[in-house]
């Protein structure tokens, strides 16, 4: 997420597990409209496009 804030567009990286190979990465999920914030309140001061989680995933490469 520090990434991410700091304008990273994407996060990725390579990790094995149990032998095998992940491509493991990082999309930002921004605040896209004033109206967010009327269900998530605590993001009131987030400037529009900002970062304000992420979406995960894990894929298999081999």
């Amino acid at each position: 997420m520090k990434k991410l804030k700091a304008g990273v567009k994407t996060v990725d990286e390579v990790v094995t597990r149990d032998g095998k190979h992940y491509l493991r990465a990082l999309a930002p999920v921004p605040v896209v409209m004033q109206k967010c914030v009327r269900c998530h309140a605590h993001y009131e001061d987030v400037k529009a496009g900002e970062p304000i989680g992420a979406i995960s995933y894990t894929v298999p490469i081999d």
